[in-house]
């Protein structure tokens, strides 16, 4: 789906007439991925509903003809996400598939594709992201070596979706004070340096969640008087989570928004990570 070198020239241009046609052009590429990505999850989800992922399954390999190479990576985290385990996901064409994979915390992707070399004609990458080339013919055995490898090394548990807190706060202590600016001080943020995790428990949501563009909520927190605007990207499929007149717990991120006034806030916004009932209102 193009290079980077549109990118680049939309920002190096001074023709503003040039500058809005490379950003419509990006904007339409952008579109094009992102139905390409949800398209594939698509597939993957209608043929797990066929056939479920198990308890034996450790990890999971996903492939088809002719899927588009710059979105498997993407794809394999969207499934990652969904069933919390290591997922390679793969296109095949002409004899030969090739493909990304990602990770949870607890398992070295590389690693895994080390212990089975004679599989690849290339393969390479880290612990937490790898991409491998093999033929088409061995996928199967690549699916079972692999799940074999991390079924002799995770357990149940590992698959279970865990995230970690690193500080339980009231909406007060965040709109007062200097907390926010020290927290965002400690950026940029990317892998080794996540950004901190909050969790305010007990919140209200005073009215029904509105669903954007049929993916995204806009909420509506309020704790001790103040009220939050969380953006909730993907939530919209969880907007049940969301019932009036009950205590909630909810764990965000934050992150610098010079549109954040729109929420309620300067220069911050609060990205929603988890919701759950609070433990008093649990049904």
């Amino acid at each position: 789906m193009d290079d980077a070198q549109n990118v680049i020239r939309m920002f190096l241009t001074d023709d503003p007439e040039h500058a809005r046609a490379l950003a419509s052009q990006l904007h339409s590429l952008n579109q094009e991925r992102r139905d390409t990505e949800a398209e594939i999850v698509k597939l993957v989800l209608a043929e797990c509903a066929s056939v479920p992922v198990t308890d034996d399954q450790s990890a999971l390999v996903f492939s088809g003809v002719n899927w588009h190479r710059g979105v498997v990576g993407i794809v394999a985290s969207r499934l990652v996400d969904r069933f919390c385990r290591p997922v390679f996901v793969l296109s095949e064409e002409d004899g030969q598939a090739q493909g990304s994979g990602r990770g949870i915390p607890v398992f070295h992707l590389l690693d895994a594709l080390e212990s089975m070399p004679d599989l690849f004609t290339r393969f390479g990458g880290h612990r937490q992201a790898a991409g491998v080339s093999l033929a088409s013919e061995l996928v199967p055995e690549f699916r079972r070596r692999l799940n074999a490898y991390a079924g002799a090394r995770l357990t149940p548990a590992d698959f279970q979706p865990q995230l970690l807190i690193d500080a339980v706060v009231g909406l007060r202590e965040l709109t007062t004070g200097p907390a926010i600016q020290e927290l965002l001080a400690m950026a940029p943020f990317g892998f080794g340096n996540p950004p901190p995790v909050l969790a305010i428990l007990g919140m209200e949501s005073p009215s029904a969640p509105v669903v954007i563009k049929e993916k995204h909520l806009r909420v509506h927190l309020r704790q001790d008087g103040r009220s939050l605007f969380p953006k909730a990207w993907n939530f919209a499929g969880r907007a049940a989570d969301f019932p009036m007149n009950t205590r909630l717990d909810v764990a965000f991120s934050l992150e610098e928004d010079t549109y954040g006034e729109d929420r309620g806030f300067a220069n911050w916004a609060a990205v929603l990570r988890d919701v759950r009932p609070s433990p008093s209102d649990a049904r």
